[in-house]
């Protein structure tokens, strides 16, 4: 099984943890590469991520987004992966906020049962979430009303509706891709960063794909901050967009 990581490029250095992701596919038995996505309005992002591909011939390719958002550079590295033959393509954040550890978790439903779509859990048995009280509460409170409000009917309750870690099929990520383009999304026209992980699920599951939970260690490596009341607005504002797309993808 050919497993494609893309990296959501942020601030710490990207070779060591290229080096930990590389091992962590090498350590499971599969083979695999890394995406490092970035996009054009992020020069120190796109230089760096360019340099360590140099270090690593074949296993390190580099997606950069014409548009200037982190989500945009987030979808764009899944469909690179796509790009270069992944069966399965997964997609965390290079800020240190998931760890190559949870691989094996992530990895392992694929290969067991006949699962398309794996998400990381901070609210599963057993999962760790070491950021601030208020970053939780309020990702309880977006799982909550995701479940009340853009889940359909047919579709089972998530934990966490919020979580980033996630893992698709090639064949059901193409196909959404194919219904949903990620110029289209809600999160990449109006914002803010962190709303595709959300319509990401709100779209799988509109196409009945089963959403299979995995427990993760969150933050381990990064201090979480507060989220601004602006980016809460915006939030708010992307998801009553989400609410109003609500769709069923089934058959389509």
């Amino acid at each position: 099984m050919k497993l494609g990581i893309s990296l959501s490029v942020g601030n710490l250095p990207l070779e060591p943890q290229v080096d930990a992701w590389l091992d962590a596919i090498d350590s499971l038995g599969h083979t695999g590469f890394i995406v490092l996505a970035t996009h054009v309005m992020d020069p120190l992002g796109r230089s760096a991520s360019l340099n360590v591909k140099c270090n690593y011939s074949g296993r390190v390719f580099v997606s950069i987004a014409k548009q200037g958002t982190f989500t945009q550079a987030y979808l764009e590295g899944m469909r690179t992966s796509l790009k270069h033959s992944a069966d399965i393509v997964i997609s965390v954040d290079a800020d240190g906020a998931h760890t190559p550890e949870d691989l094996c978790f992530i990895v392992e439903p694929f290969v067991n049962a006949e699962f398309n779509a794996v998400m990381g859990s901070r609210k599963c048995l057993h999962s760790i979430n070491t950021y601030p009280f208020l970053r939780r509460l309020i990702s309880w409170i977006g799982t909550f009303l995701s479940n009340l409000l853009l889940k359909p009917s047919w579709s089972s309750c998530l934990s966490d509706y919020t979580s980033g870690y996630e893992a698709v099929r090639a064949h059901v990520l193409r196909k959404l891709f194919l219904l949903r383009p990620p110029v289209s999304w809600i999160s990449v026209i109006h914002g803010p960063y962190h709303l595709q992980n959300t319509e990401l699920r709100m779209y799988l599951q509109q196409m009945g794909t089963v959403i299979h939970e995995v427990p993760i260690k969150y933050g381990l490596a990064k201090k979480g901050k507060n989220l601004k009341l602006k980016y809460l607005l915006k939030a708010f504002c992307g998801y009553l967009k989400l609410i109003s797309r609500r769709a069923d993808l089934r058959g389509q």
